[in-house]
């Protein structure tokens, strides 16, 4: 389960141990938005806890203008479109949180 738990840091590294987990946390949400991408086709990811707190973990920290756009993805009737548009959203988010386009093996 997808959660921002700030006890997980290390007090002595400081700042360094705040980026690299707040980085970890970025990380995971991306990666519970590509599994949602990945099975909204069949299923409504809407109602997903953990979907719905990885977006909202991303909307409030980097990617405001992707997290919308999945949101809206996540509510097309139609299942091709709904999945192709959840699938760029998730490629913005992650251009936003990894600093470059998902690759093939991030879909897996």
């Amino acid at each position: 389960m997808f959660s921002d738990n700030k006890n997980d840091k290390v007090a002595y590294f400081g700042v360094w141990a705040d980026a690299a987990g707040d980085y970890r946390l970025r990380r995971e949400a991306l990666r519970l938005c590509i599994e949602a991408a990945c099975r909204c086709f069949d299923q409504d990811m809407r109602a997903s806890k953990d979907t719905q707190a990885a977006l909202s973990y991303l909307g409030e920290s980097i990617a405001r203008a992707g997290v919308l756009s999945f949101r809206k993805a996540l509510e097309l009737p139609d299942p091709y479109e709904r999945e192709q548009a959840a699938q760029q959203a998730c490629a913005s988010i992650a251009r936003c949180v990894l600093g470059r386009p998902l690759s093939e093996g991030d879909w897996k």
